[in-house]
C-alpha cells in the first residue's frame, strides 16, 4: 500500500496531460485485442463496448468514475443512449472534456472526488470504474459508495490493474512496487483479493475474467511511441530533464509495465458485480 492521495493522482495526470494524449489519445485505458490485428482505435473501442455490454448500459443511468477526458462517457451517451455522469479529479482532464461537443448536457463531466461524492442513494443503473480502482486511497470506501449509489439490480463493472497471486520477490521489488509508486497508485490487489473485497461490500460477483493477454499489446505500442517521441520531439527531452516535474519518472514506468505483463506478474482483470434486489 502507498499513500497516494487524490491530489497526487490529479497532479500526475495534469503534469502528463499532453504526453498521455500524444501517446494514446483521449481514451486513457487499455485496448482490447480480440484477434491481435486491430488498430489502437478499434482495440480501445472493443474495451468500451465490452464494458458497456457487461454494465447493460443501453438506455441506462451510468456513472463513469475516473472518467479521464470523458471519451468513454461520450461513446456511451452517443451510441448507447446512456445518461452519463463522469467524475475526474484532474483539472486538465476536466478542462479538455468540457471543450468536447455534447448533446443536452450528456455526458455531464464533473471535477469531483469520488471519495467525497454526494450522489443520492440508488441513483444509477450502472457504475463503471475503468482503471481507476487502484488509484483510490480507500478501496473499501470506493466499493461502498458504488453500492450505495446503485439501484437494486444495478451493475458495477471494474477494469482493474492487478498482480498475480504470488509474484516473486524480484517482481515485487523491481516491477510492481515502482509501478505503484510512479503511477500514483495505492494498491494493486490480486484477483482473489479483489473479488473478496467486492463480495464483502455486498455485491454478487457475476463474472470475473483475466484479460491480460488481450490488453498487453497496449504497453508495447506505448513504449514504441514514447521512444519515437523522445528521439524526435525536443519538448519531450525538455520535460524529462526538468527536475521540477516529479511525474517525468513515468516514462520508466512504461517499460516496467511492458515487462510486468510479459512476465505475468501484472494482470488486467474484469469484474462484473450486481447489487442484490
Amino acid at each position: 500500500m502507498t499513500s497516494a492521495s487524490p491530489t497526487d493522482v490529479a497532479e500526475h495526470y495534469n503534469d502528463l496531460d499532453e504526453y498521455y494524449r500524444a501517446l494514446w489519445g483521449e481514451h486513457l485505458h487499455h485496448g482490447l485485442w480480440l484477434n491481435g490485428r486491430e488498430s489502437v482505435e478499434v482495440a480501445v473501442r472493443n474495451m468500451i463496448d465490452l464494458v458497456a455490454e457487461k454494465a447493460r448500459a443501453q438506455d441506462a443511468e451510468v456513472c463513469d468514475v475516473g472518467c479521464g477526458y470523458g471519451g468513454t462517457s461520450r461513446v456511451l451517451a452517443a451510441d448507447y443512449n446512456s445518461r452519463v455522469t463522469g467524475v475526474t479529479v484532474s483539472e486538465k482532464q476536466y478542462e479538455y472534456a468540457r471543450t468536447q461537443q455534447v448533446t443536452d448536457g450528456n455526458p455531464n463531466i464533473l471535477l469531483k472526488n469520488w471519495m467525497e461524492n454526494d450522489f443520492p442513494e440508488s441513483q444509477f443503473d450502472a457504475v463503471l470504474g475503468i482503471e481507476c480502482f487502484t488509484h483510490m486511497p480507500d478501496q473499501t470506501k470506493f466499493l461502498s459508495e458504488a453500492f450505495r449509489v446503485l439501484k437494486p439490480g444495478g451493475r458495477m463493472v471494474l477494469c482493474v490493474w492487478m498482480t498475480s497471486e504470488e509474484p516473486t520477490t524480484y517482481q515485487r521489488k523491481k516491477l510492481l512496487a515502482p509501478i505503484i509508486t510512479e503511477g500514483r497508485l495505492t494498491h494493486m490487489p490480486t484477483p482473489s483479493e479483489c473479488a473478496d473485497m467486492v463480495t464483502s461490500a455486498g455485491f454478487e460477483v457475476i463474472e470475473q475474467e483475466d484479460l491480460s493477454q488481450q490488453v498487453a499489446k497496449t504497453w508495447q505500442i506505448c513504449v514504441r511511441r514514447a521512444i519515437g517521441k523522445i528521439l524526435c520531439t525536443p519538448a519531450y527531452w525538455k520535460f524529462l530533464l526538468d527536475a521540477s516535474k516529479k511525474n517525468r519518472v513515468f516514462v520508466r514506468t512504461l517499460f516496467r509495465l511492458d515487462k510486468a505483463f510479459k512476465t505475468g506478474c501484472m494482470k488486467y482483470g474484469l469484474i462484473v458485480a450486481e447489487k442484490p434486489r
